[in-house]
């Protein structure tokens, strides 16, 4: 926290600036306690450049995170759901 606060004074100063001290006072601070167990699993997938991330709360089992989508799966579903809606609009 320290070095973003330094670095948003920096950006705040015009021109060329060196030796920039900064001073911080948190006050209020306040933190909510983390239910555990809590699983993270983290994975690339297809040579991505960022990994995918699950999280899952190990008391309530909510999941938390964005799986992967294939396009090509996606438009097969799509057509598939298409044709036999008009297979069973035909009966």
């Amino acid at each position: 926290m320290l070095e973003a606060e330094r670095r948003l004074a920096a950006q705040s100063i015009h021109g060329s600036s060196r030796n920039v001290r900064v001073n911080t006072l948190f006050t209020e601070v306040r933190s909510s306690p983390v239910l555990l167990p809590v699983w993270i699993n983290a994975y690339r997938f297809r040579e991505t450049t960022y990994p995918y991330r699950l999280v899952v709360n190990g008391q309530t089992g909510k999941l938390t995170g964005h799986a992967p989508v294939s396009l090509a799966k996606l438009a097969l579903v799509v057509v598939a759901a298409v044709a036999a809606a008009g297979v069973a609009g035909r009966q």
